[in-house]
């Protein structure tokens, strides 16, 4: 008898031997698809341990937990807290603040710190989980087959790197946040629980049904709308051995139920069933719990409640529809999400580097009003690949005598029906949602990776019984698709990354817009692409896009919600400043920068020297909201003073559009962000190290700030490299 098809013929030691070489081929695809998205996620391997607004979220529950509640101080949420019972809260599980706990314990110091290496460890887990669920979906369709050839071994390897990088999966690394974090963490969970369900399904041991109990809880704690889908797999899993257990009782061999699926349980563990209703039972329960304790409701969130809707700074759409509809589902927004999340055009190919881009605008379906429409493609444009491989899996789930037959094990591939039936449970949510993401997508990878992953372990035997014509025209035009998906995914989320968190570098934002307008320029004659040269301010526009103020005043780009300064010029109100610290204490914060002549529309930038040898910086604006943003006066933390006193102060104070953020950095590597209470009068006069001489007398101002900086204040030349380099077009 052939070694391929007899399992009895090939010792353990063989059997290893094809096993490392399936996983060594999972890893050669599981690497260059890791660097790529650590590399995106560091920002080219130079930030680790960044902090910025959500990164502590999960620390500030994990350490409310450690204090035996879980409301969590509103200073740590934000805008994204929702008030319930005079406490805040988080609308998100506490799966993850667990993960974050025993830092909080050990290492106070990374709180705030650790979303980077939480979303480099999900993907880790991510990759190894699709490794080990090909592994076993090639155990459950071809039993039989023992030997991992070269092209299997290819095959998997590309396989695992599409299923990385070619999907949405690896476009999260484009936003350290909370938000990417939860949404990476519930696919990594989602895939490992696919592998225990087919365990539990196969091979059931006691250990393996807790197991699968156990992710149930960690997913419906991390994000619920994937852990219903989880719940419907441990709830199949549980009729499943019920129905066998029950059979034995009754003196049949199998369910028709079972036969059903081509499965004949071993029924011969005590209280299985048990084990795996539970399962079930006990991650709803927990989650109502503590959606009770939390918001008093077994299931909602009181949307209406969230801190960005009651103070105010919710943007007027957003704050209506909260109060209008309380709840963020609904079958309204139904039409809108599948059409869209389903649309072949919806994927903006661009001369810009790297060379695709999101539409400027969601179309809605019937006029639907939405609470949020945040850049978004669909999985028809940037998961073409993984799509086809998809459509083949269901073939096989649906007809598996036909597309598995005597090559493989056809009765055995019906097990694919109930997981993909979970797939949709948990892909449902995001077609109800009263926002459009193109995070959410990644709900639905539960679903697509179970049925690409059939279709992708039966490639190698559909190939192997083409004709010599057919095959390489189905592996050319595979390859092809892998290579769009790849690189739709990875430019989506560089874009991404580089201009639409508010996180983002002010230096990164610029060095990639430098970066794409050069190439563009070495490759064309032509005028810069996607450019507004003054006139009228754009209302919308695709992400990145620019607006030169002036003749170079001012160069803007757009976030998909505002247009946010990039460049400026001095008189628009970027100083570079060379001063001298003293060297001893001050009493009162030294003006650096002044703009403005009277009270309720003056701006000041200064610094203050310690006796310890450190320095801040402090910043007033008058007319702040002092109930949201704190007291008039804000300061950085303290930094050290380098021994020469020297310091170079790159500041930045300029009437931004729509939007109310100044920068300040130094050339220490300080870099401190400020909000003022609107944006400042480009009219006003500015002065450089004092007050303005009709302020002096002032005694409002003079017992909050020096009248003057003792000593020189010499500003440098400022450029606007990006907006000089810019092609306007012709007349």
């Amino acid at each position: 008898m052939s070694r391929t098809y007899a399992i009895a013929e090939s010792s353990p030691s063989r059997l290893d031997k094809q096993h490392k070489r399936f996983f060594a081929s999972a890893l050669y695809g599981a690497v260059p698809s890791f660097v790529i998205f650590f590399w995106i996620l560091t920002n080219g391997f130079s930030t680790f341990f960044p902090t910025a607004f959500s990164s502590n979220f999960y620390d500030g529950q994990a350490i409310a937990l450690l204090h035996g509640h879980l409301a969590v101080p509103d200073s740590i949420l934000g805008i994204e807290g929702v008030v319930s019972n005079g406490a805040t809260y988080m609308y998100y599980g506490p799966t993850l603040a667990l993960l974050h706990l025993p830092f909080m314990v050990v290492a106070r110091g990374l709180i705030g710190h650790l979303t980077t290496m939480s979303m480099a460890l999900a993907y880790a887990l991510f990759l190894a989980g699709m490794a080990a669920l090909l592994f076993r979906l090639r155990g459950l369709l071809r039993p039989l087959a023992l030997e991992v050839g070269k092209f299997e071994m290819i095959s998997t390897a590309v396989g695992v790197f599409c299923l990385g990088t070619g999907s949405v999966v690896g476009f999260l690394a484009g936003f350290v946040a909370v938000y990417q974090e939860t949404e990476l963490w519930s696919i990594t969970i989602a895939i490992w629980a696919l592998c225990l369900f087919l365990d539990v399904m196969t091979k059931p041991t006691r250990n393996t049904a807790v197991a699968l109990g156990l992710l149930t809880l960690l997913s419906v704690g991390t994000r619920i709308t994937v852990g219903v889908g989880i719940v419907a797999l441990c709830g199949f899993a549980f009729l499943a051995h019920f129905a066998a257990s029950t059979s034995q009782k009754r003196g049949k061999e199998s369910s028709k139920f079972l036969k059903a699926c081509g499965l004949k349980l071993d029924t011969g563990l005590q209280c299985f069933p048990f084990l795996l209703a539970m399962g079930c039972a006990i991650p709803v329960l927990i989650y109502v719990a503590i959606n009770e304790a939390k918001f008093g409701t077994l299931f909602s969130i009181p949307i209406g409640h969230q801190v960005f809707v009651t103070s105010g700074l919710a943007p007027p759409g957003y704050a209506a529809f909260a109060r209008t509809h309380l709840v963020f589902n609904g079958l309204q927004y139904f039409p809108t999400e599948l059409l869209w999340y389903f649309r072949p055009d919806v994927l903006v190919i661009s001369s810009l580097f790297p060379f695709v881009n999101f539409p400027a605008q969601i179309q809605t379906v019937g006029g639907t009003a939405f609470a949020q429409l945040t850049p978004s493609s669909s999985l028809t444009d940037t998961m073409p690949a993984i799509l086809i491989m998809s459509l083949a899996g269901i073939a096989i789930a649906l007809w598996p005598s036909r597309f598995v037959g005597d090559r493989g094990d056809a009765r055995r591939a019906s097990i694919l029906r109930p997981m993909l039936l979970a797939g949709v449970i948990s892909s449902l949510g995001i077609f109800t949602y009263a926002s459009v993401a193109h995070r959410y997508l990644g709900d639905t990878f539960f679903f697509f990776g179970i049925a690409s992953g059939a279709a992708l372990v039966m490639l190698p035997v559909w190939v192997s019984s083409m004709r010599k014509v057919v095959a390489p025209l189905l592996i050319g035009g595979l390859v092809v698709l892998i290579a769009f998906s790849a690189w739709v995914n990875t430019g989506l989320s560089l874009v991404f990354s580089r201009t639409f968190p508010p996180s983002t570098a002010l230096s990164l934002k610029q060095s990639f817009q430098s970066f794409r307008y050069s190439l563009h320029n070495d490759m064309t004659s032509g005028p810069s692409p996607n450019v507004t040269w003054g006139g009228t301010l754009p209302g919308v526009a695709t992400l990145g896009s620019l607006y030169v103020s002036g003749h170079c005043d001012s160069l803007f780009e757009w976030n998909s919600a505002t247009w946010i300064g990039l460049e400026w010029s001095q008189p628009a109100g970027h100083q570079i400043l060379s001063v001298t610290l003293p060297s001893s204490a001050t009493s009162l914060p030294l003006p650096l920068l002044v703009r403005g002549t009277q009270n309720g529309s003056l701006n000041v930038f200064a610094v203050e020297v310690s006796s310890h040898h450190q320095y801040r910086i402090a910043y007033l604006s008058q007319g702040l909201n002092e109930s949201l943003f704190g007291p008039p006066w804000e300061t950085s933390k303290w930094y050290a003073m380098p021994s020469s006193r020297q310091l170079t102060f790159d500041l930045v104070l300029a009437p931004n559009p729509n939007s109310a953020l100044d920068v300040v950095s130094a050339s220490s590597g300080v870099h401190e962000l400020f909000y003022t209470a609107a944006p400042p009068n480009p009219n006003l006069k500015q002065t450089i190290g004092a007050l303005p001489a009709n302020l002096r007398s002032d005694p409002s101002l003079t017992s909050q700030l020096a009248p003057v900086f003792p000593g020189a204040v010499t500003p440098s030349t400022v450029t606007t490299p990006i907006c000089s380099s810019l092609v306007p077009p012709k007349n």
